[in-house]
């Protein structure tokens, strides 16, 4: 099989002809091949900006036949506006295979670059405050999405919203094994506990939690997380120069526009290699006693309590905290931190599907309640609005000068034999 990441150079090839007509949009024809699919939304704004600008970025066919190559969807407008004369660029000399070959190299995002959203967000805000022109609503984003960007910088205290952090309330697990035949004669009582335990126990009330969506979105609500992090910046490090230790850098677009605005000194790691950029672990160094960072920032799209630990273990105080909160806390791979925080770490070899969403829904208070244990006091919380795959924290704490004292928050109670159940066998232990 030939190395396919490396090119062949064995037959030379010559560049195809180019030159560009103004030609009737009737006399081109589809490929059989076209590779892209648009929503009705998204071709509803293409449709709007060629309206406005004409159809400045001319179709691409092959001049044998006049195949368009690239360019379907403007093709397809062009035709229902009735434009008489357009402008294409033909390409001679491209057989089949290269026709395919380049159609796909056009619409092919990993062939592209991606926002320079500190860059993006600048250029958005002077158009809107054109006031010859409409122009926000020619680029093609929709309102959700041009509110996220162009949320102002003093707006922090209007969107976010204060996040309560108080010590972990006792939990009991029970593990209940009911022969199947019986089940059904119960199935609606333990249902009914199992969604609202609370309403069964002295006090009543139940136990709210904010849900998110499956949706893994790099930078989704990009202004919020913005705002959030300006906020403790403003409140907590104005004037200083703060030592920021971003833990999943990633592209690095969220501090690229915070040190436009603020003084940091700026440590960036991520565990996905880059060219210019070591692969480093960050859980490893945040386990390395000693660190003195002033700001951590874990925007990861997963389960940021592994980070959360080491930080609640090795920090010295004070220390500003930004949590992003995936949805999949308890996904594909069990979170080891989060499970030790809700007391099941040393009974669980692995999570039915099942309890994960339950879980979710204490897990953030039993992870947060950790500060209480480690000796920290939050001083303040603050919580973004969320995105379509995550909550977004922000925290600023102290260490305590006396290590407060906080109760054995856990216990297990097991009901029947767990040989069958991912639960292990020493339950009396948890």
């Amino acid at each position: 099989m030939p190395n396919v990441s490396t090119p062949r150079h064995s037959i030379a090839f010559t560049p195809p002809t180019l030159h560009i007509e103004q030609v009737n949009p009737s006399a081109w024809f589809l490929a059989p091949w076209n590779l892209r699919r648009i929503a009705a939304k998204a071709r509803a704004r293409l449709r709007d900006g060629i309206m406005r600008f004409g159809l400045v970025q001319p179709v691409i066919a092959r001049a044998e036949d006049r195949m368009i190559i690239g360019g379907h969807q403007r093709w397809e407008i062009v035709c229902e506006l009735q434009h008489d004369l357009t402008s294409v660029i033909f390409l001679a000399g491209l057989s089949d295979a290269q026709a395919k070959a380049l159609a796909v190299l056009l619409n092919n995002h990993d062939a592209q670059g991606e926002w320079e959203i500190s860059s993006l967000t600048a250029l958005l805000e002077q158009l809107r405050d054109d006031p010859l022109d409409d122009l926000l609503s020619a680029t093609g984003f929709d309102d959700t999405t041009l509110e996220k960007f162009l949320a102002s910088p003093g707006a922090a205290d209007d969107i976010l919203t204060p996040v309560e952090v108080r010590p972990m309330g006792s939990t009991v697990w029970v593990l209940i094994g009911v022969p199947a035949g019986d089940y059904p004669a119960i199935a609606d009582t333990v249902q009914q506990i199992a969604q609202n335990p609370a309403a069964f126990c002295r006090g009543g009330g139940e136990r709210s939690g904010g849900g998110v969506s499956e949706t893994k979105t790099d930078n989704d609500n990009f202004a919020g997380k913005l705002a959030l992090r300006r906020y403790f910046l403003r409140r907590y490090h104005e004037g200083g120069s703060p030592l920021v230790f971003d833990a999943c850098q990633a592209t690095g677009q969220l501090w690229k526009a915070l040190r436009t605005e603020f003084t940091v000194t700026y440590f960036g790691v991520d565990h996905v290699a880059q060219p210019g950029r070591l692969r480093i672990e960050s859980e490893r160094v945040l386990a390395t006693p000693g660190w003195q960072f002033d700001v951590i920032d874990v925007d990861t799209y997963g389960s940021p309590w592994l980070h959360w630990e080491q930080i609640m273990k090795h920090g010295r105080g004070p220390v500003t905290v930004f949590l992003t909160i995936g949805s999949s806390m308890f996904g594909g791979s069990t979170d080891n931190a989060a499970l030790r925080a809700v007391g099941l770490g040393r009974v669980v070899k692995r999570l039915p599907p099942s309890m994960r969403k339950k879980l979710d829904r204490i897990a953030v208070e039993a992870c947060l309640a950790l500060s209480f244990t480690h000796g920290w006091r939050v001083v303040e919380a603050q919580e973004a609005p969320p995105g379509r795959s995550a909550r977004y924290l922000g925290l600023h704490m102290v260490r305590c000068a006396v290590e407060l004292p906080v109760p054995n928050p856990h216990a297990f109670v097991a009901v029947a034999d767990p040989s069958d159940s991912p639960i292990r066998e020493d339950l009396h232990h948890g």
